[in-house]
């Protein structure tokens, strides 16, 4: 998946095995409780890296764990993160109609390549010291 990313994105930045912790960020324990240690497969990052998309590879070694990835996913959509989900390796053609849509026309302004998602309220809890980091690097 990652060769079929770096491949179909040449102008964009795809990381691979990406800590939450280092797009996610919270001054409160608990709720860093609730994505310490977890792992997103790919996020697809543009040449600033600036997010575009967290995505996930649901192959075999994601059987069994539906409610788990369930719950990961609306941590990163909460927290305003765009989330695609993939059950096998998609071609470059599906990769770029689901994870770069059309830029709006002059006939549609109304219509934007953006997912209303990812300039979502940045909430990971009812903390509001919680935001999401937009870079794809950790802050320390």
């Amino acid at each position: 998946m990652y060769f079929r990313l770096v491949e179909t994105f040449p102008d964009h930045v795809v990381l691979a095995q990406v800590a939450f912790s280092a797009i996610l960020t919270t001054k409160d324990r608990p709720t860093r409780a609730t994505f310490d240690r977890k792992v997103c497969d790919f996020v697809l990052c543009s040449k600033g890296f600036e997010v575009i998309a967290v995505i996930e590879l649901d192959d075999a070694s994601h059987q069994g764990r539906e409610q788990a990835d369930a719950k990961r996913q609306a941590l990163l959509t909460r927290a305003g993160y765009r989330v695609e989900r993939f059950a096998q390796i998609p071609d470059a053609g599906v990769l770029r109609a689901r994870l770069m849509p059309p830029a709006p026309s002059a006939a549609n302004p109304q219509q934007h390549p953006v997912s209303s998602q990812q300039h979502a309220p940045s909430v990971v809890s009812e903390s509001a010291d919680t935001a999401p980091r937009r870079k794809a690097t950790r802050a320390v």
